[in-house]
């Protein structure tokens, strides 16, 4: 149970209770299913009654996220450039790889 909160992180609080964040799905569940215990633990050392609120972390923006290969190529597939030089040469794509 503390590996999971510790990967947790504490995002608001207010009077009756804090907001925790998790990273993952994974993370989130597991600390749900420990969180009658999580509130008893928290009664005992605060001595009142502790709201806890388990939130997910948003994931990363499709910008943010590296494209696939199979993105990658259907990228490269659609360019009219792409396109005339396959054209003008007879070509066939074999490999697709990004520019970083």
């Amino acid at each position: 149970m503390y590996a999971m909160l510790t990967t947790a992180s504490r995002t608001g609080e207010s009077q009756d209770g804090v907001d925790l964040m998790c990273a993952n799905q994974f993370v989130a569940e597991q600390i749900k299913k420990a969180l009658p215990e999580i509130r008893k633990k928290a009664q005992i050392f605060f001595r009142r009654d502790i709201q806890i609120r388990i939130l997910l972390q948003e994931s990363p923006q499709q910008a943010e996220r590296k494209p696939r290969p199979s993105e990658i190529r259907a990228n490269v597939m659609k360019s009219p450039v792409v396109k005339e030089i396959l054209s003008e040469f007879n070509g066939v794509v074999k490999d697709v790889k990004s520019g970083e």
